[in-house]
């Protein structure tokens, strides 16, 4: 059985919500890439909305069971 560790899932958790924070930073400057079409404003918010949403997911859901012994 393969150890799931929470720091590992709680590092993930932070670069995806980097990796969201990039997009978001992206969406509010356009004046820095004004030749960038719908379809690339679509793939930037996709990516925001997917990066939160499994961050969120990771930290909400993804917590060790109540008697499980200490991962170290």
């Amino acid at each position: 059985m393969v150890e799931r560790r929470p720091f590992d899932d709680g590092m993930l958790a932070g670069l995806l919500f980097a990796l969201a924070g990039w997009a978001g930073n992206w969406l509010i400057t356009p004046m820095h890439h004004p030749d960038a079409g719908p379809l690339r404003v679509a793939l930037v918010v996709g990516q925001a909305v997917v990066c939160v949403s499994v961050a969120v997911w990771l930290v909400l859901y993804r917590q060790p069971r109540a008697g499980a012994p200490p991962a170290v």
